[in-house]
């Protein structure tokens, strides 16, 4: 016996809710989320080594070396002023390498703390060139203040 094949009787063999748009929606998703988990990473952060206030305060006086690294605008060029206690030494973004290594010689890297600020006009990359010179330097204990 034959049946009819209208769009009835196809409507009517067809049983719950068509999938195909749900999947195409969770599969978009899905690659987004992938690709989105692929670019988020610890490389973008830098690893600072700051140790906390109570670690240097029980250190014996002679045992670390505080150095302040404050990015300034002035004149609308970059300085960078160093501050190893009482003495105090400014350098372009650009020659802050010399004065780094200058200090870790002086000093010896094991000993420098660096703690670098900045202005709130100074960009992000003058830190991130005085946070490399340091590293470069042999200095592994240097810090970023948190976020104002």
């Amino acid at each position: 016996m034959l049946r009819a094949r209208s769009a009835r009787v196809m409507h009517e063999q067809a049983h719950g809710p068509n999938m195909t748009p749900m999947v195409d929606i969770v599969m978009v998703i899905l690659i987004f989320f992938m690709a989105s988990a692929a670019i988020m990473g610890p490389e973008w952060l830098l690893r600072t080594a700051l140790p906390s206030p109570k670690a240097v305060g029980s250190a014996a006086a002679g045992d670390v070396t505080p150095v302040s690294a404050s990015v300034q605008v002035v004149g609308g060029s970059f300085r960078v002023v160093l501050r190893v206690g009482e003495a105090r030494r400014e350098a372009g973004v650009e020659s802050v390498a010399s004065e780094a290594a200058s200090l870790a010689r002086e000093f010896g890297a094991d000993r420098l703390v660096v703690a670098i600020d900045a202005d709130a006009e100074a960009p992000y990359d003058a830190v991130v060139r005085v946070h490399e010179a340091f590293v470069k330097a042999g200095v592994t204990r240097i810090g970023l203040p948190a976020p104002r």
